[in-house]
């Protein structure tokens, strides 16, 4: 602990008071992001500092400078640089009061790269970040002439016990006496996913059973080595859902409930007989018991808003059933009006048609009503013309003129006349014949036609 020192306001305040004051304890926490995440809720105990994806063999191995290694990213640059200098290495030897946790299993995220003695990880992989996800290696470079190691292969697991070997013996054996803790998180690969209530087992399973056969082995290799302490989580809580940390379902990411288990024992195995992690574990379930109440609660209010929604819906579905029934009516009615509106424009068509044919017809009966115009005028004038002859033929054998000279013109038309209608072929005998009356007169026929019969309408008769 680190010391504060308070001036008491006293009548020995020349005296300084010496009172212990707490600090948290600082860790240094190497690999992925099942380390970073069980570390991220102790930071009111803990001071920690995490080396992303670092490893064994790349912080043990020797050193090795690249000097045509650029890259544009310099989050690249940089996290290559830590690797090849062995910065965190250096850090390490550098801090001797910090807790020491480390982990194995990431180290399957990755391909490593060997350059004589050198290990690095194979960086173009988007597990170290966003800036590596496309990143290619020139090819005359170092870093594309190196060779691929894969955690798969048992001879990058002979590697990681050797270069362990050199790390207990080189940093952590002496910190280990002196009291510091050194804690291996022996983790396993998630082999099943929750879903819907059931655990299904993972697509890849029988890649991750062996992978948690090397595991195994390793953890074996490490409890030989005196004063690690190794903080193992029960196999019943690895497992992965939807909701993992980190995101999920994926073997490298555990539930929650593996982080609380493993953050309870973490606490008591570096803060040994403070309860700190069982008071931890007590915390969490409180805090989970409120978040499952809360989460009923509203399941509830959920569950009452269905109800009233599938309520409304029902009531919904009702009006649109009215709505499609008076739709289907109005739809029969608008139909029955489409015929009649067919119909109506049949007649219509046929009224247009028997109107253009009566137009036509008026049209020539117009025509028809000019000629016959035209021919009455002709017919009056004739008509006229007749009249005006009847007169004349009147005044002319009129025997109410009692003068000479009238009676003589009158014999000289008479006579002229009767000698005109001979000529014409005037057939007395047939008139009397048509005329009994004038037959019975004992009347001349010539003379009588002539005086009378022309001005009454007879016929002229013919031989």
């Amino acid at each position: 602990m680190k010391k504060l020192t308070v001036v008491d306001a006293s009548e020995n305040a020349d005296l300084p008071l010496i009172r212990p004051f707490p600090t948290k304890k600082p860790i240094i926490s190497m690999g992925g992001c099942n380390l970073l995440e069980l570390l991220s809720q102790l930071n009111n105990v803990v001071q920690s500092t995490h080396f992303w994806r670092a490893t064994i063999p790349s912080m043990m191995s020797a050193p090795v400078i690249l000097e045509d290694a650029k890259f544009e990213s310099e989050e690249v640059s940089r996290f290559l640089e830590r690797e090849t200098s062995k910065a965190v290495c250096k850090r390490l030897e550098g801090d001797q009061e910090s807790v020491i946790i480390f982990e194995a299993a990431a180290d399957f995220a990755n391909a490593f790269l060997r350059i004589g003695d050198t290990i690095i990880p194979d960086i173009r992989n988007d597990v170290f970040g966003a800036a590596f996800k496309h990143l290619a290696f020139d090819e005359t470079s170092e870093l594309a002439k190196a060779a691929v190691i894969r955690p798969d292969e048992q001879y990058y697991w002979v590697l990681w016990k050797h270069h362990f070997n050199i790390f207990y013996h080189k940093l952590l054996k002496e910190r280990i006496q002196r009291g510091v803790d050194v804690v291996f998180l022996s983790r396993r690969f998630c082999l099943t996913e929750l879903r819907d209530g059931e655990f299904v087992p993972l697509q890849n399973l029988r890649q991750l059973t062996a992978r948690n056969s090397i595991l195994n082995d390793v953890e074996n290799f490490i409890s030989a080595y005196e004063g690690v302490k190794i903080l193992k989580s029960a196999p019943s809580l690895e497992f992965t859902s939807a909701d993992a940390p980190w995101g999920g379902p994926w073997e490298f990411h555990p539930n929650n409930t593996y982080y609380a288990d493993m953050r309870c024992k973490f606490l008591d195995m570096i803060f040994p007989g403070e309860d700190k992690g069982s008071r931890y574990l007590a915390n969490w379930i409180a805090e989970n018991e409120q978040n499952a109440n809360n989460m009923r609660a509203t399941l509830g209010r959920t569950q009452v808003a269905l109800i009233e929604a599938n309520n409304i819906t029902d009531e919904m579905r009702h009006d649109r059933d009215l709505v499609e029934r008076d739709l289907e009516a109005t739809c029969a009615q608008r139909d029955a009006f489409a015929r009649k509106l067919d119909a109506a424009e049949t007649l219509a068509n046929a009224l247009r048609y028997e109107s253009s044919v009566k137009e036509n017809a008026i049209a020539e009966q117009s025509e028809i009503n000019e000629i016959l115009s035209k021919e009455i005028a002709a017919l009056r004038m004739k008509l006229e013309d007749i009249q005006n002859a009847m007169s004349f033929s009147s005044n002319r054998y009129s025997e109410r003129k009692g003068s000479l000279l009238h009676r003589l013109a009158r014999s000289i038309a008479l006579h002229f006349d009767t000698s005109q209608l001979r000529k014409f072929g005037f057939n007395e005998e047939a008139y009397l014949e048509e005329n009994e009356d004038v037959r019975k007169q004992n009347v001349n026929a010539l003379r009588h036609y002539v005086i009378y019969g022309m001005k009454e309408g007879r016929s002229f008769s013919k031989a």
